[in-house]
């Protein structure tokens, strides 16, 4: 049996909680990573994050067999439109196959939303609550509001795009200490002889199931599968990956997000100009 946990990234200086988290059987954890921009950590008192390597942070995990799914988070006073392909970049680095992507949101009854309602800068779909992640309720101080929609869909189908998700989920593998202190690690061909619960099964129909996507999937599978070869004790972590990334390529095609391709705004689309800088100060 093993388990998950929610836990912050100053964890990973505690070398003995680590091995407790091991011992224990904690195969994965969620980290709010939020942002490489140290100018937004500071402005959200996200103080832990600041001034530390947060990628061999990350690799800790990794080295005692714990797998990271990384909280990120965009639209940030202090982020500029430069902060799409520095968020990619750092996942990239990271080799976090399941990064959560999702836009800053000024909740109701939140000191956000009552200085975003000072500077008069909720929108028109302000409730508080917003249902989608790529959504945000106030424009973004830095970038335009159509800056800011365009670079988050760039993010998100970039990285989820079947080769950037292949390269991180083979670097993961790469990267990953198997947990010599969980009594059974599962080879590929021993998860499927062992899926005993219908649920089980079913799940490992799903994960299998990204390879039917198309061309492209088809290969990133191969290559996971590949390197699952040569590393089987990643299996058990590496199959609800594949799951998760079949969850979200759903979420993205039935919420009309995913564009199948790269080619969305470039980086000069991206980068503002002076005058669209000026126009969306507050």
């Amino acid at each position: 049996m093993t388990f998950g946990t929610q836990v912050s990234i100053d964890a990973a200086n505690d070398a003995e909680m680590l091995e407790l988290l091991a011992q224990a059987g904690v195969a994965g954890v969620f980290i709010g990573i939020e942002t490489p921009n140290e100018e937004s950590l500071r402005e959200t008192k996200k103080r832990q994050n600041v001034g530390v390597d947060l990628v061999e942070r990350i690799h800790r995990f990794y080295d005692r067999g714990i797998i990271v799914q990384a909280g990120m988070i965009v639209g940030f006073d202090s982020d500029g439109p430069d902060i799409f392909e520095r968020q990619f970049e750092f996942s990239a680095r990271a080799a976090t196959p399941i990064t959560t992507l999702g836009a800053l949101v000024a909740l109701a009854a939140t000191p956000l939303h009552a200085r975003m309602k000072r500077e008069d800068r909720l929108t028109d779909n302000d409730s508080g609550v917003i249902g989608t992640p790529w959504l945000t309720n106030f424009t973004p101080h830095r970038m335009t509001s159509e800056q800011f929609s365009k670079g988050i869909r760039w993010l998100a189908n970039k990285l989820y795009s079947p080769a950037a998700f292949g390269d991180r989920v083979v670097q993961f593998i790469d990267r990953l200490s198997p947990n010599r202190n969980l009594s059974i690690t599962l080879s590929l061909n021993q998860i499927t002889r062992h899926l005993g619960r219908r649920v089980d099964r079913h799940a490992f129909r799903v994960a299998m199931s990204v390879a039917s996507l198309g061309h492209q999937e088809a290969l990133m599978t191969g290559r996971i599968l590949k390197a699952l070869a040569k590393k089987p004790s990643a299996a058990g972590l590496v199959m609800p990956a594949l799951y998760r990334y079949r969850q979200i390529r759903y979420m993205y095609e039935k919420g009309h997000f995913w564009d199948g391709t790269a080619s969305l705004p470039s980086r000069l689309e991206l980068r503002s100009s002076k005058q669209a800088l000026v126009s969306a100060e507050p």
